[in-house]
């Protein structure tokens, strides 16, 4: 006797006893998962993972995507299970930021300020990625604030406004 299990999957009744059908339905449902997938050569032991084709292709903030942005830029940032590839990070950090996610603005923040992924700091960019953190009340973003008021990056030098952030990232 043969069991024979009976679905509904794509539209297409399918029967296990019919394999024609069944590798027809494999490959629709191996073309859209590669459609939809995109493999990259990071993750835990060696082993690659899966990130959905909108991270790698268009703006994630539209897809709720961008803590996987933040992931990847964390894991280029920091080299973890790849080498280091600040510009890489740099990219999705930048997703995230744009995304509205407060950590990828400071972490964008750092970059511009440190130098890194980019020829030269730049102040004032890193300005505007810490004022939208610290518009988020993140503490570190708004200490940064204070950091760059008292040396006067991007702007004029003042202990006073930096007394000021300062104060309100102790608060926070």
């Amino acid at each position: 006797m043969v069991s024979v299990s009976v679905g509904v999957f794509g539209g297409i009744r399918s029967a296990c006893g019919v394999n024609d059908q069944l590798a027809s339905i494999r490959r629709i449902c191996i073309r859209r998962t590669i459609e939809k997938v995109a493999i990259l050569p990071v993750g835990v032991g060696g082993v690659p993972f899966l990130l959905p084709r909108s991270l790698v292709c268009t703006a994630p903030s539209t897809q709720g995507h961008i803590e996987a942005a933040a992931g990847i830029g964390n894991i280029y940032d920091f080299g973890q299970g790849v080498a280091v590839d600040h510009e890489r990070a740099m990219a999705g950090y930048k997703i995230g930021a744009e995304g509205g996610h407060v950590i990828c603005q400071y972490n964008l923040g750092n970059m511009f300020r440190d130098g890194r992924g980019i020829d030269s700091p730049d102040y004032e960019q890193a300005l505007v990625w810490y004022e939208r953190s610290a518009a988020q009340d993140f503490p570190n973003a708004v200490n940064s604030l204070g950091d760059m008021a008292a040396k006067g990056q991007a702007q004029t030098p003042s202990w006073r406004r930096a007394r000021k952030h300062w104060q309100r990232a102790i608060d926070l």
